[in-house]
């Protein structure tokens, strides 16, 4: 339901020293990454844009990835969408089927306006 939280990650704003260039293209995707005392890692993806999906090629390395233990979105039809009381699960977090592993490479499209948890073994 609602109540659910995706895992919490170290979120951290962008630094103002960032080039134009590469902030225009921070403001489309984010991403972030957290790995668990169990091993899991966690990839968090966040699409800005609100019309465009995006094809995302994540490597991992340092680590041998064997398999997308799980993922996540958060995401709605429309920009201005809202939980409320009357209304609680307006944006809900649901299963997100599109995450791929091969190589150690996780592949997916991030849909526009979402936010994307992988979590990998």
């Amino acid at each position: 339901g609602s109540r659910q939280m995706m895992k919490p990650q170290a979120w951290m704003p962008v630094p103002r020293t960032v080039p134009s260039s590469i902030l225009a293209y921070l403001m489309v995707l984010l991403s972030f990454s957290s790995v668990e005392a169990d091993g899991v890692m966690h990839i968090s993806m966040v699409n800005m844009d609100l019309d465009k999906d995006i094809e995302v090629r994540c490597s991992i390395r340092g680590r041998k990835a064997t398999k997308i233990a799980g993922a996540q979105i958060v995401t709605s039809a429309r920009i201005n969408d809202y939980n409320s009381f009357d209304e609680p699960e307006v944006i809900d977090l649901k299963a997100f089927d599109g995450a791929r592993l091969k190589d150690n490479v996780v592949t997916l499209r991030l849909p526009a306006k979402s936010v994307v948890t992988v979590a990998v073994k």
